[in-house]
């Protein structure tokens, strides 16, 4: 199964300590459910409360091309402060 990493920090007191983190728990998760990273998606200082962040809209564009199979993201949080951007990503996913 082939999987991205979406990482994030929202404020400029967060480092790339935090990032590193996130991309070492996502790596271990993958590794032991078997499944292989293709690329990593990384919003620095960049709140989750829109969609409207960088890397997450070039993480969709890249779903709809079906370059992977499923997102991991830390503990959900990363992907968003809202419910209604993981369904809506769920459901393009999906699609």
């Amino acid at each position: 199964m082939k999987a991205v990493i979406y990482a994030r920090y929202s404020s400029d007191n967060q480092t790339e300590n935090s990032i590193e983190g996130q991309l070492r728990e996502c790596k271990e998760y993958a590794e032991r459910h078997n499944m292989t990273v293709v690329t990593s998606y990384i919003d620095r200082a960049l709140s989750a409360k829109t969609d409207d962040r960088p890397e997450f809209q070039r993480m969709i564009a890249d779903s709809a091309k079906k370059q992977f199979d499923v997102v991991l993201a830390p503990k959900g949080r990363s992907i968003s402060a809202t419910i209604k951007v993981p369904f809506v990503f769920s459901t393009r996913l999906a699609s």
